[in-house]
């Protein structure tokens, strides 16, 4: 009885052993990432460059003329005729008029590529630290 016991208690404690072996990502394999070694080793943190996408927006203006009409002056009525009948309607002659610059303000969105660092856990030995 002892002995299947002692069988059934080596069998969970060898499930649970692998199970936690599984369950570690892939650098964690007890092993220097650089050398291979397997003495001494440590996780440590390390920086490795990558380009990082970064998004910016870039406001600048647009200049655009517009033409501001000035006073016009009435120099009489004219005679119509049409479908509807007869009618009058005024005729105006413009004087002056100005022209000035409108600014208009314009975005647009760059994505730019930048150098940048990423900390990654590494199994690294004493040697290779």
């Amino acid at each position: 009885m002892q002995k299947i016991v002692f069988l059934i208690f080596f069998i969970t404690v060898g499930n649970v052993f692998a199970d936690e072996k599984s369950d570690r990502p892939d650098n964690q394999d007890g092993y220097c990432d650089l050398c291979g070694s397997c003495q001494c080793i440590r996780r440590i943190p390390v920086a490795k460059p990558i380009m990082k996408e970064v998004k910016k927006i870039c406001i600048h203006t647009k200049s655009e003329d517009v033409i501001i009409p000035g006073p016009a002056c009435l120099c009489g009525k004219t005679h119509g005729r049409d479908e509807c009948g007869c009618f009058w309607y005024p005729l105006w002659k413009p004087t002056w008029a100005k022209v000035i610059k409108k600014t208009i303000p314009v975005t647009t969105e760059v994505t730019r590529k930048v150098p940048s660092y990423e900390w990654v856990l590494e199994e690294r030995c004493n040697h290779c630290r």
